[in-house]
């Protein structure tokens, strides 16, 4: 459980970044210095909150 919340925190702060600084996915996540082996499942969940909001 808590692995899950702090992968929607982090999905919140990516998209928090994309919007207040105009970056894209791939610079969000450099920005946050995330690591690699984090990375695609960080980028499932942001395409699944995406779908989720549509």
């Amino acid at each position: 459980m808590e692995l899950e919340a702090i992968k929607s925190e982090r999905v919140r702060n990516i998209k928090s970044i994309m919007t207040k600084l105009k970056m894209s996915f791939k610079e969000a996540i450099a920005f946050l210095e995330i690591p690699e082996d984090e990375v695609l499942e960080l980028e499932d969940a942001f395409n699944n909150d995406l779908k989720n909001k549509n």
